[in-house]
Formats: C-alpha cells, structure tokens, sequence
C-alpha cells in the first residue's frame, strides 16, 4: 500500500522507504550552502508513518558519500540505526551504490531481500532471481513528474513508478532534486508504467 503525502509504502508487516542519502548535506556545504543535518527530521518522518509496522526496509543509499565514509557518517549512521533498532523488531539495510563499506558502520546490510515472491531491491543491479520475482520493489532512480506551472517555469514533483510487476519509491530525503528519466538497469523491464504523486493523483 502505497502511502499518501510520504515517500514510503507498506508490505505486510513491513514499513518500506528507499533513499535516505543520509550525510547529502556535506555536498551542500562544500558549494557554500548554510544546510542542518537531516538525520533528526527524516527519524521523526519515519515515526510519524511507522504507525503498526513492525520492520523496516530501507532499499538501498542509506549514506550519501562515495566512495568513502566520511568522519560524519561514521558518527552518525551506526546512532541513526540504533534508534530505528529501538522502533522496529527488525531494520534491513538493502545495500545501494552510495553504500560503499556500509557493513562497516551497521548490521543487516543485505545485497537484496525477499518476502514471499517479492524482491527488495536498490535498483542500480538486478539479478536474475529478483527478476523471476512476482514483484520487485526498488528505489534508485528517485523517480519526480516534471512539468510547466501556470507561469511556464519548470517544476518537479516526487512521484511512485508503478507497473504490473515493478514499483520504484521516490527518494525519502528532502535534499534530492530527482530524475524524471527511469534509470538502468530496471528501465528496459518497465512497460506502461504509471505515475502517482505522492498526494496519489495520477500523471503521465
């Protein structure tokens, strides 16, 4: 069930988010940006939409910085965790390609995950098994509906990819300016796909 006005669904007993980028500040402060860690506000997001979820899926880049940790993710990742451990009976971490060395800061780093016959994964790989799945659930692309305003300025707004077999989440951090264009290697396996805005209204 996809959630309304947040970047997450629910899966039976699981709460799903993709995207995190815990750490994106960084790239805002070296181009001279003034910017607040998001660490805070994305922990009370997730509190405020766990409701009766009893795990926890995070679908890859759950750190922003390649292809290193830096000094502040190494401080703040394992104590983000550590509060989502307090929350959920279980918090499973699909590695994403901004996770280099996570297993080095958090447990329960997994490449891909399954419930029943549906596949948990980031999206920047694709394996065969997740492929032969009824579903996939992904994030990666940090999939937004571009359009005009009525002032003719250009605008984008976070949106769900939806097809028959694949879902691809929007970004759950603030900070990402998100991609209009489905990225590899899920893109060549999506047909028809349909695009819903948070608020659920549907685009093309």
């Amino acid at each position: 069930m996809l959630l309304k006005n947040e970047a997450g669904l629910r899966y039976k007993e699981y709460l799903v988010i993709a995207d995190p980028h815990l750490g994106i500040e960084r790239e805002y402060w070296a181009k001279g940006y003034e910017m607040p860690s998001q660490n805070k506000s994305i922990l009370k997001r997730i509190k405020r939409i766990k409701k009766d979820s009893e795990k926890l899926i995070i679908l890859g880049d759950l750190k922003h910085n390649i292809p290193n940790i830096t000094i502040r993710e190494r401080k703040e990742v394992p104590g983000f965790i550590e509060k989502l451990n307090k929350l959920f009976k279980e918090v499973i971490i699909i590695k994403g390609n901004h996770d280099g060395n996570l297993e080095r800061l958090v447990n329960g780093v997994k490449k891909e995950h399954y419930v029943d016959d549906t596949a948990f994964i980031h999206g920047h790989t694709v394996s065969k098994k997740a492929l032969k799945s009824k579903k996939i659930i992904a994030g990666h692309t940090h999939p937004v509906y571009a359009y005009k305003n009525h002032l003719g300025l250009k605008q984008s707004k976070k949106c769900f990819i939806i097809t028959d077999k694949i879902i691809i989440l929007p970004a759950f951090t603030e900070l990402s300016a998100g991609s209009h264009e489905l990225a590899k290697p899920l893109r060549k396996h999506i047909t028809n796909e349909e695009r819903i805005l948070l608020d659920h209204t549907k685009v093309k």
